[in-house]
């Protein structure tokens, strides 16, 4: 597997780069957001770690904004700042958020886990269209519509939206959508499963503040309404 690492410090790349080398990984270094962006094109790694704050006219953040429309590819944010606004922000684009310092033994894991999941999709045997109202979910291409909107999905809303529209009014408990989004033993922010839905309903609902299709029932779960 292949993983490119865009982080201005130059020893803190380094180290990552030993880290996931001797987990296996083949590891490339870019140390500025739009180094990397190229590499990334043109090299095509299985999984990106991306710092947000790089020196530059280029942001790791706005590196990301550009990507998005082209690729799939997943991506864990790094970060010093780890307060919640700023995990909104990043998980709106990004599938994972490491706030530094943070252990290898995290960075591992979170890393392993964005690449099984992306796996996962790749790999669903029951690929075809998916349809619940005027939602269509192309499972084969990783695409969503509604009515004759495309929405512009990032990976992790895609799989919460694949989920709850697979069987609509279902109720999904909280842990149960957590673990079917992210797999039983990842290591998740419990704030995660809340900065996606938001980022979900902002691309999919008239009224994110009051939304009609992802429903979350207080106490209980989410579902989708057609």
């Amino acid at each position: 597997m292949k993983v490119l690492v865009v982080d201005d410090e130059v020893d803190l790349a380094e180290a990552v780069r030993e880290v996931l080398s001797a987990e296996g990984f083949t590891v490339r270094l870019a140390h500025n957001a739009e180094s990397g962006l190229a590499l990334l094109r043109t090299w095509q790694p299985d999984a990106v770690l991306l710092d947000i704050m790089m020196p530059g006219s280029m942001t790791g953040l706005d590196a990301l904004r550009a990507l998005r429309p082209e690729s799939d590819v997943p991506v864990i944010l790094m970060s010093a700042r780890g307060q919640e606004h700023d995990k909104v922000l990043g998980l709106e684009y990004a599938d994972d958020y490491l706030v530094k310092p943070f252990s290898n033994a995290e960075m591992v894991a979170r890393l392993r886990a964005v690449l099984r999941r992306a796996g996962a999709r790749a790999a669903d045997p029951s690929a075809g269209v998916s349809r619940a109202g005027e939602l269509a979910i192309n499972l084969e291409t990783g695409e969503a519509v509604f009515g004759n909107r495309p929405l512009p999905l990032t990976p992790t809303e895609y799989r919460i939206l694949s989920i709850l529209a697979a069987r609509p009014g279902r109720l999904y408990p909280r842990d149960e959508l957590m673990a079917r989004v992210w797999g039983e033993d990842a290591y998740v922010d419990p704030h995660a499963l809340d900065v996606h839905i938001r980022g979900l309903r902002s691309k999919l609902e008239p009224n994110p503040s009051r939304p009609a299709h992802v429903v979350t029932v207080r106490g209980m779960g989410v579902r989708y309404v057609p």
